[in-house]
């Protein structure tokens, strides 16, 4: 294969990837915050308890810093996303959850892609959004046993 076709490939996918950095743009939230909110509502519907999300699962994830996190929670606590507590019986264990008010505004946020993608599909056309998934999960089938040594199939036992 030429040089010629995997920089496509790259920029590409590259470019892929920027486009779907969704943020707010009309809101009083950054990026950062916009991706730890997601974060907390991912992990809490896979294990999450009525105090919340463990706050050491968050820094798990190792794309932003503990300090980082702790910055944005703060900054997120103060505007009314989300709620902190600490574990009554390990009084080092810090649950994170969202407020009904960040829940909502993720559901917002969630109904606002939504409204954009539809008008993606309009743009394009359903079959060619049918082509573009089948080449698109032959493509990350093909990275997965590449990069991975893994297959579609094993992501998904794992995550269930």
């Amino acid at each position: 294969m030429e040089n010629s076709e995997v920089d496509r490939l790259v920029v590409a996918f590259h470019q892929l990837k920027h486009l779907f950095h969704f943020a707010p743009q009309e809101s009083e939230i950054t990026r950062g915050e916009f991706f730890v909110l997601n974060s907390i509502r991912s992990h809490a519907e896979k294990d999450t308890t009525e105090q919340g999300v463990r706050l050491s699962s968050l820094y798990k994830n190792g794309h932003i810093s503990k300090s980082g996190i702790s910055q944005m929670l703060s900054s997120l606590e103060r505007k009314g996303f989300v709620v902190r507590t600490m574990d009554e019986t390990d009084r080092r264990a810090i649950f994170v959850r969202l407020t009904p008010f960040g829940t909502e505004f993720l559901e917002k946020m969630k109904q606002k892609l939504y409204e954009k993608m539809e008008q993606v599909i309009q743009r394009v056309g359903k079959d060619d959004i049918d082509l573009f998934m089948s080449l698109f999960d032959r493509f990350t089938d093909a990275v997965r046993e590449v990069f991975y040594g893994t297959s579609s199939e094993h992501e998904e036992r794992v995550e269930k």
